[in-house]
């Protein structure tokens, strides 16, 4: 049980010991500053709906004055998940079209390999297999 325990401390201070983020991998002054900007964000944006409401409070009724602070909320809380949605659509299709160009691309592979290799391979069948096996190998060994 001791070796598993040290190895697992091992592994917990690397992680707090590293620059990395370990969710993201992003670094960790990088995560620290974007949470400080969302803070400061989300500080700004309080006061600038108070801000609103006191305006409003001057100009109309308490009431109306509330009503129009939450339908200003209300309005940006719309106008940002319209803004979402279309920055995900925007990426789902540079996603599909990345994924089309690389589908042409190894067809194209696939289909000048077939021109090349095809005839060789139908002819010597057991050959190509041996061959495919040992490269395959090969090539494992060398990743792993």
């Amino acid at each position: 049980m001791t070796p598993y325990i040290k190895v697992a401390e091992k592994l917990l201070i690397d992680r707090i010991v590293s620059n990395k983020f370990p969710i993201t991998r992003k670094s960790k002054v990088n995560i620290g500053l974007l949470a400080l900007s969302c803070f400061f964000f989300i500080v700004g944006t309080g006061f600038l709906i108070y801000a609103a409401h006191i305006w409003f409070g001057n100009n109309f009724e308490p009431e109306l004055a509330a009503a129009l602070t939450g339908l200003v909320c209300f309005s940006l809380c719309v106008l940002s998940l319209v803004i979402l949605a279309v920055l995900a659509h925007y990426r789902r299709s540079e996603i599909e079209k990345n994924t089309q160009e690389t589908i042409q691309q190894i067809q194209g592979f696939i289909d000048t390999a077939n021109d090349e290799f095809g005839e060789p391979i139908q002819e010597n069948p057991k050959t190509a297999v041996a061959l495919a096996t040992a490269l395959g190998l090969a090539v494992g060994n060398r990743i792993l």
